[in-house]
C-alpha cells in the first residue's frame, strides 16, 4: 500500500509538473497547466518580475504542501527500495 500512495505522489507531482504534452495537445488556454501559464506569463509580464514570482510561488506551494503531508511515505518507500 505504501508503494502505491508514493506512485500516486510521484504520479500527481509530475502531472502537476507538466510543461510539454499540454502545450501541444490543448487548443484552448483555459486546459493549459499552470506551468505552460506561467510561462506565457513570463512572455507577456517579461519586466515585471513581482507578477512572475507570484506566479511561480502559486504553482511550488500546493506541491511543497503535498510533499510535507506525505514526506514520511515517500522516505519510508525509498529507504525500503534500497535507494539513499
Amino acid at each position: 500500500a505504501s508503494i502505491l500512495a508514493v506512485q500516486a505522489i510521484l504520479t500527481f507531482i509530475a502531472g502537476w509538473n507538466s510543461f510539454l504534452w499540454p502545450l501541444i495537445i490543448a487548443n484552448d488556454e483555459s486546459l493549459y497547466t499552470l506551468s505552460v501559464g506561467l510561462a506565457l506569463l513570463k512572455g507577456q509580464y517579461g519586466g515585471d518580475y513581482a507578477l512572475q514570482m507570484a506566479g511561480a510561488a502559486i504553482m511550488v506551494v500546493p506541491i511543497i504542501a503535498v510533499f510535507v503531508f506525505f514526506q514520511r511515505h515517500i522516505i519510508d518507500n525509498y529507504s525500503i527500495s534500497g535507494i539513499k
